[in-house]
């Protein structure tokens, strides 16, 4: 039986398919050989084939084949109409809500698409600052900073989730793998939050509409929603670029938050 805990991200990349039809077509392949036939660089090439290690293994002239969980993962994906995990509308909405396609994407061109990130970051910084919030972790809270103190205050909480991230993944889960996409990837956990801030400044050139509403609470509520967008985007960024189970990369995400409301009450008392 295949396992089911890498099946959604074998399928929905492309060129992990690729890899297990070629290994299962040509019996085994080189490195060299494989990297060829992909076309995609060194690196995303270790990096694909590190998540499905669990159905690729080499043999003594270090040429990758399919072990018997690899056959019958090709068997599953053959009997399988790749359409059904795309083609409903619901399918494709909850495949971007989970930032999924963006992660791959910054992964295997990271350097290429370096832009994105940066774009991101800025975009937060200046969106965060003309909304008169300021970012603290994850949480967004109401005050009137400068254009440096909302850069600094936003580069604070960046490093203190990348370090969170690094020290589990490293010390505690023994996973010392794509440092530098990890650095990249964690930059799209904000775009929610850009998207809030920007409702928010709306309703504040509006005169205060949403403020007002039920006290506050439709804001509130839509403040609530998109966090959880930002933590869910947060839990795929640990887990596809550290190779972490959900279990594990569910747990570095309940530190983030601990972390985030302690120090927020303190500082905020």
């Amino acid at each position: 039986m295949v396992k089911s805990k890498l099946l959604y991200e074998i399928l929905s990349n492309p060129i992990r398919i690729k890899i297990i039809e070629l290994l299962f077509e040509n019996g085994s392949l080189s490195f060299t050989e494989l990297k060829n036939e992909l076309k995609i660089s060194t690196g995303s090439l270790y990096y694909h084939l590190s998540v499905l290690s669990e159905f690729v293994e080499q043999d003594p002239k270090r040429k990758y084949f399919l072990n018997e969980e690899g056959k019958k993962l090709y068997k599953f994906i053959k009997e399988q109409k790749k359409k059904d995990f795309a083609s409903e509308p619901h399918s494709k909405i909850l495949t971007y809500v989970s930032g999924l396609p963006l992660i791959y994407l910054l992964i295997e061109n990271r350097f290429k698409l370096l832009f994105i990130p940066l774009l991101i970051s800025l975009l937060s910084i200046f969106i965060f600052y003309i909304s008169n919030l300021e970012i603290h972790i994850l949480f967004l809270f109401e005050k009137n900073l400068t254009i440096s103190q909302s850069f600094t205050s936003f580069l604070i909480s960046y490093f203190i989730i990348y370090l969170l991230i690094e020290f589990f993944s490293i010390f505690i889960y023994k996973k010392r793998i794509n440092i530098i996409e990890t650095f990249i990837n964690i930059s799209i956990i904000y775009m929610p939050l850009i998207l809030f801030s920007l409702i928010y400044l709306l309703d504040i050139l509006l005169g205060y509409f949403l403020h007002n509403l039920f006290q506050g609470w439709i804001l509130k509520g839509l403040f609530l929603l998109f966090q959880i967008w930002s933590v869910i985007l947060l839990l795929n960024v640990i887990r596809v670029t550290k190779g972490l189970s959900l279990e594990k990369s569910s747990f570095i995400v309940l530190i983030i938050i601990y972390i985030n409301l302690v120090s927020s009450f303190i500082l905020f008392i």
